[in-house]
């Protein structure tokens, strides 16, 4: 099954997060869904140096997270998944777990 957009990762991570116990959960938890990796890659590069995160370059996955500001952040680029199968995007967004 080809990605279908925005709406399956919203219910994948819903279904994750009803298994999850809301009180162990950070206050704030984002799923950031780019549309293009060069937007994402711009984002990732002016964090890193505002924050002063040195890390390797991390952005090649299907999904990454981070916690640079203090809250866990996700993040889903829509082009690198089209064409991407059903059940490894559901493993992607699985990470929030």
């Amino acid at each position: 099954m080809k990605y279908e957009g925005r709406c399956q990762i919203q219910t994948r991570a819903n279904e994750v997060l009803e298994k999850t116990k809301f009180s162990s959960m950070s206050p704030h938890f984002w799923i950031i869904i780019w549309k293009f990796m060069d937007r994402f890659h711009t984002f990732f590069r002016q964090e890193k140096e505002e924050l002063g995160v040195v890390t390797g370059e991390e952005s090649d996955f299907l999904a990454t997270h981070d916690a640079w500001r203090g809250y866990p952040r996700m993040h889903i680029c829509q082009e690198r998944l089209m064409g991407i199968p059903h059940a490894i995007v559901q493993s992607a967004v699985h990470q929030i777990k």
